[in-house]
């Protein structure tokens, strides 16, 4: 499962009763614009955890990871927990919601 900030979407397809098969994202929208995943031309700089990047949490095929590591551009050793931590801490109360970013289809 993959998410995007605030004002981006994400469309989901499939049964969310089964396992992905990697085909799973319908349409992605940033900024109001469709992304063309046909377009291998046009880069986006995305994030994620390390242990994700490496291959982890099932994300990896036959335990080579599946994110193009040889593209990282920007490693900052800086841990989610640590950002939750300092996010809440700033925050002093947080109040989650519902946004919208993500769109999954009906079962």
């Amino acid at each position: 499962m993959l998410t995007t900030d605030a004002g981006n979407v994400i469309t989901y397809s499939g049964d969310l009763n089964m396992l992905p098969d990697g085909n799973n994202v319908a349409s992605l929208e940033i900024g109001g614009t469709p992304v063309d995943f046909s377009d291998a031309g046009t880069y986006y700089n995305v994030s994620t955890v390390n242990y994700l990047a490496a291959g982890s949490c099932n994300f990896n095929n036959a335990g080579v990871t599946l994110w193009p590591l040889n593209q990282i551009v920007a490693d900052t050793q800086f841990y989610v927990r640590d950002s939750v931590i300092d996010y809440i801490t700033a925050m002093g109360t947080i109040s989650p919601a519902v946004e919208g970013r993500l769109v999954l289809p009906v079962p």
